[in-house]
C-alpha cells in the first residue's frame, strides 16, 4: 500500500469498531411488560402513582394481564382511563 492510498482509507468509527463494556438490553416490548417495568415507564412519562404494588393491586382489582402475568401497555392503560371514567359518574 503506498502513502496516498493509506490517507485515504477511512478510520472506522470508534463506537463500531469498540464494543461498549456493557451490554445493552433490548428495550421492554409494550405489549409484554412486567409491572416493575410498566410502573417506571409511567413514572418516566410523569404518573405521580405508578409503583409496582399499585400496578399488583389493579390486576387483583381486574387490570387485564397476559397469561404470564405480564401486562399489554395500552390494554392496562384503557382499563385505567376506564376505570377513572367510572368513578366520575
Amino acid at each position: 500500500m503506498t502513502s496516498a492510498s493509506k490517507s485515504k482509507r477511512k478510520k472506522p468509527h470508534p463506537r463500531k469498531s469498540a464494543p461498549h463494556s456493557a451490554a445493552k438490553r433490548a428495550a421492554p416490548s409494550l405489549n409484554s411488560l412486567t409491572p416493575a417495568e410498566l410502573a417506571k415507564l409511567l413514572a418516566a412519562a410523569g404518573s405521580e402513582h405508578a409503583a409496582e404494588k399499585t400496578i399488583a393491586a389493579h390486576i387483583k382489582q381486574g387490570a387485564p394481564s397476559n397469561p404470564d402475568g405480564s401486562l399489554n401497555f395500552l390494554h392496562y392503560t384503557a382499563w385505567m382511563l376506564k376505570e377513572l371514567n367510572a368513578r366520575k359518574s
